[in-house]
Protein backbone atom coordinates (compact mmCIF):
# COMPACT_ATOMS: atom_id res chain seq x y z
CA UNK A 1 0.00 0.00 0.00
CA UNK A 2 2.51 2.68 0.41
CA UNK A 3 4.32 2.14 -3.01
CA UNK A 4 0.72 2.20 -4.34
CA UNK A 5 0.37 5.51 -2.54
CA UNK A 6 3.55 7.37 -3.92
CA UNK A 7 2.76 6.27 -7.09
CA UNK A 8 -0.74 7.17 -7.39
CA UNK A 9 0.44 11.04 -5.83
CA UNK A 10 3.01 10.80 -8.22
CA UNK A 11 0.75 10.34 -11.15
CA UNK A 12 -1.72 12.95 -9.19
CA UNK A 13 1.16 15.73 -9.71
CA UNK A 14 1.65 14.64 -13.49
CA UNK A 15 -1.76 15.06 -14.29
CA UNK A 16 -2.07 18.25 -12.48
CA UNK A 17 0.89 19.60 -14.66
CA UNK A 18 -0.61 17.90 -18.08
CA UNK A 19 -4.23 17.51 -17.97
CA UNK A 20 -5.53 21.17 -17.36
CA UNK A 21 -7.26 22.75 -20.84
CA UNK A 22 -6.28 19.73 -22.83
CA UNK A 23 -8.49 16.69 -23.55
CA UNK A 24 -7.04 13.50 -22.42
CA UNK A 25 -7.51 9.75 -22.15
CA UNK A 26 -6.28 7.52 -19.00
CA UNK A 27 -6.58 4.04 -19.83
CA UNK A 28 -4.88 0.96 -18.53
CA UNK A 29 -4.14 -0.81 -15.79
CA UNK A 30 -5.23 1.62 -12.49
CA UNK A 31 -4.94 -1.57 -10.08
CA UNK A 32 -8.43 0.44 -8.36
CA UNK A 33 -11.97 -1.36 -8.43
CA UNK A 34 -14.37 1.36 -8.69
CA UNK A 35 -17.57 -0.86 -8.11
CA UNK A 36 -18.10 -3.53 -5.10
CA UNK A 37 -14.85 -3.91 -2.66
CA UNK A 38 -12.45 -0.87 -2.36
CA UNK A 39 -9.48 -2.45 -4.07
CA UNK A 40 -6.93 -1.72 -2.67
CA UNK A 41 -8.62 1.08 -0.43
CA UNK A 42 -11.45 3.69 -0.58
CA UNK A 43 -8.67 6.47 -0.90
CA UNK A 44 -7.54 5.28 -4.12
CA UNK A 45 -10.98 5.14 -5.54
CA UNK A 46 -11.78 8.70 -4.07
CA UNK A 47 -8.29 10.19 -5.26
CA UNK A 48 -8.88 9.17 -8.54
CA UNK A 49 -12.40 9.91 -8.74
CA UNK A 50 -11.54 13.95 -7.34
CA UNK A 51 -8.94 13.60 -10.37
CA UNK A 52 -12.18 12.79 -12.87
CA UNK A 53 -14.34 15.58 -11.16
CA UNK A 54 -11.56 18.46 -11.48
CA UNK A 55 -10.60 17.70 -14.98
CA UNK A 56 -14.15 16.38 -15.99
CA UNK A 57 -13.35 13.13 -16.88
CA UNK A 58 -15.67 10.21 -17.59
CA UNK A 59 -14.48 6.74 -16.00
CA UNK A 60 -16.66 4.82 -18.58
CA UNK A 61 -15.40 1.44 -16.49
CA UNK A 62 -16.65 2.42 -13.22
CA UNK A 63 -19.21 -0.13 -12.85
CA UNK A 64 -17.43 -2.88 -14.21
CA UNK A 65 -17.53 -5.50 -11.37
CA UNK A 66 -14.35 -6.93 -10.27
CA UNK A 67 -12.23 -4.62 -12.82
CA UNK A 68 -8.92 -3.13 -12.36
CA UNK A 69 -8.24 -1.77 -15.95
CA UNK A 70 -10.06 1.12 -17.18
CA UNK A 71 -10.89 3.32 -19.56
CA UNK A 72 -11.17 7.16 -19.00
CA UNK A 73 -12.00 9.81 -20.94
CA UNK A 74 -12.05 13.60 -21.12
CA UNK A 75 -16.17 13.89 -21.13
CA UNK A 76 -15.49 16.47 -23.86
CA UNK A 77 -15.24 13.34 -26.16
CA UNK A 78 -18.35 11.94 -25.07
CA UNK A 79 -20.74 15.19 -25.97
CA UNK A 80 -23.25 13.94 -28.40
CA UNK A 81 -22.04 10.43 -28.89
CA UNK A 82 -23.58 7.79 -27.22
CA UNK A 83 -20.80 5.05 -26.80
CA UNK A 84 -21.12 1.49 -25.87
CA UNK A 85 -18.62 -0.93 -23.34
CA UNK A 86 -17.75 -4.13 -24.78
CA UNK A 87 -16.05 -6.82 -22.14
CA UNK A 88 -15.10 -10.09 -22.63
CA UNK A 89 -12.76 -12.70 -20.79
CA UNK A 90 -15.12 -12.18 -18.38
CA UNK A 91 -14.63 -15.38 -16.70
CA UNK A 92 -10.90 -14.81 -16.85
CA UNK A 93 -9.78 -17.97 -18.55
CA UNK A 94 -8.01 -16.22 -21.01
CA UNK A 95 -6.05 -14.02 -18.41
CA UNK A 96 -6.42 -12.72 -15.31
CA UNK A 97 -7.88 -9.47 -17.11
CA UNK A 98 -11.27 -8.76 -18.73
CA UNK A 99 -11.08 -7.78 -22.31
CA UNK A 100 -12.28 -3.91 -22.78
CA UNK A 101 -13.49 -1.82 -25.87
CA UNK A 102 -15.16 1.91 -26.06
CA UNK A 103 -16.73 1.85 -29.25
CA UNK A 104 -18.03 5.63 -29.80
CA UNK A 105 -21.64 5.58 -32.15
CA UNK A 106 -20.93 8.25 -34.53
CA UNK A 107 -23.22 9.07 -36.95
Amino acid sequence: QPRFDEDLFGQIEDFNRIFPGKQVYIIGDLNIMFSGFAYPSHKARNTINEVCTKFDLTNTTALLPKNVDHIILSSSFLQDNPYSLETWNDDKNLSDYKGLGLFLKKD
